[in-house]
């Protein structure tokens, strides 16, 4: 997931993922919430390395530049 989540944050997740409204987040419940989190932490890479490719690096400061 990575961040930082505000307690009434974590509480809103907790809600969206208890799938049978008990309150409770079940084995199930988890295991479908982390594999969300890793999905998003692999677009989140993907993305990086598609930026790093088109930055350019000016001054030690890395600039979008489209690639000609």
């Amino acid at each position: 997931m990575g961040g930082n989540l505000s307690e009434s944050e974590a509480e809103a997740v907790l809600v969206l993922a208890d799938s049978d409204g008990d309150g409770e987040l079940g084995l199930e419940d988890f295991v479908r919430l982390m594999e969300g989190a890793k999905e998003e932490e692999e677009k989140v890479e993907e993305l990086r390395e598609r930026l790093s490719r088109c930055m350019r690096w000016k001054r030690g400061v890395g600039v979008l530049h489209p690639k000609a």
